[in-house]
């Protein structure tokens, strides 16, 4: 198991990254922590210093575990579920510059907001259908540069599709994807999936990070999930990957980060 942690190039206290600011200020925060990696969130993947954050990787010895895309969602409202072709080609292009990057720092990227929603009057199906090609070659972009995308299965109010671990892991299956991954969040399990606690052993061909935060998304053991079923699934199932905090800086930034990491280190090993 890998412990990583969320950091943002910005610190809002309405959005799920503990840590924000500097990126190599907060990975140095994150290694006195304890953590053995970290997610990169960025506005835009030219902002990222490639080489500033490789040096703290060798200093520290952390892993950038993933770099999320979540701001071309939210700063440029374009997503993959976009009809326009054009919107659509501007997005596979920011989506190529963050796949460059984390070729450069041996990482993942995440879609996760970006997905977008069916719009209203299509039917899920021939949404799916339409989108897939998109889906396919961005796949295909990440597996020639030795990438891989972590598909988030996201709540039915943040997005409208791909809602559960199952939804993305049958995509996933369906459209062909050799080098897509199944991201799972705590989160949004706690909406979406049917049973919890035995909600990820099924899912384990395709899983490839574990997002974690409590039911009112503060730092796991803040709120009322029943972190303790499901860790043992997890312990159960085999997994050995990366177990990553996307929580909410409360009550505070260092406090959030410190305390979801002595929750990883008293349920899991590493």
């Amino acid at each position: 198991m890998r412990f990583c942690i969320a950091i943002g190039a910005s610190l809002v206290p309405t959005t799920p990254v503990a840590l924000g600011g500097d990126f190599v200020d907060r990975m140095e925060v994150a290694h006195r922590i304890g953590y053995d990696g970290v997610e990169l969130h960025s506005p835009s993947a030219s902002l990222i210093d490639v080489a500033a954050v490789k040096k703290e990787m060798q200093t520290t010895g952390l892993k950038v575990e993933t770099i999320g895309t979540g701001p071309i969602w939210g700063k440029f409202g374009l997503s993959i579920m976009d009809p326009d072709p054009v919107r659509l080609s501007t997005l596979v292009d920011m989506v190529r510059t963050y796949i460059n990057v984390a070729s450069e720092l041996g990482s993942k990227i995440t879609i996760g907001s970006i997905k977008g929603n069916v719009p209203a009057g299509e039917t899920k199906e021939h949404a799916l259908e339409r989108v897939m090609p998109t889906y396919q070659l961005l796949d295909d972009m990440a597996g020639k540069k030795g990438v891989h995308i972590l598909l988030e299965a996201t709540n039915r109010y943040e997005n409208n599709y791909f809602n559960s671990g199952k939804d993305v892991y049958d995509f996933i299956e369906q459209a062909g994807l050799k080098h897509t991954q199944l991201l799972l969040d705590s989160f949004h399990a706690n909406i979406e999936e049917a049973d919890v606690q035995h909600c990820v052993k099924p899912l384990m061909k395709h899983l490839g990070h574990l997002h974690f935060a409590d039911n009112n998304r503060h730092y796991p053991g803040a709120g009322c999930f029943d972190f303790d079923a499901y860790c043992k699934q997890i312990q159960a199932s085999g997994y050995d990957g990366v177990l990553s905090i996307e929580c909410l800086p409360w009550p505070d930034s260092l406090s959030a980060a410190t305390n979801a990491y002595h929750f990883f280190e008293s349920r899991f090993t590493r």
